[in-house]
């Protein structure tokens, strides 16, 4: 019988570049795999905020809890999206939303 690996992620929200820095550190530390952040109008775009996470981080996975269709359409995000996985050995996550 084969194992695999039982993987744990954490969300969180950006305040400022310092405490977002140190939540992303932290949650490495606590090990966990992945950190998500969700989309909505009255929070920084995930985006930069995701690719500023993993540049702070050498083994933990970003992704998006959902990408709000109505704020960015998913067409707009795959560029960033791929580049940013290409440009790193870790994965990305994305979920998207419609509402």
């Amino acid at each position: 019988m084969t194992t695999k690996a039982f993987r744990f992620a954490a969300q969180a929200v950006p305040q400022g570049e310092k405490q977002w820095l140190a939540t992303t550190r932290r949650a490495e530390e606590f090990g966990y795999s992945t950190l998500l952040m969700p989309d909505g109008m009255q929070l920084l775009s995930p985006l930069p905020a995701l690719a500023l996470a993993a540049g702070a981080t050498t083994s933990l996975r970003v992704g998006t809890f959902v990408l709000a269709s109505r704020r960015r359409r998913a067409r707009s995000a795959l560029p960033w999206l791929s580049g940013r996985s290409m440009s790193s050995a870790r994965s990305t996550k994305t979920g998207t939303s419609r509402c």
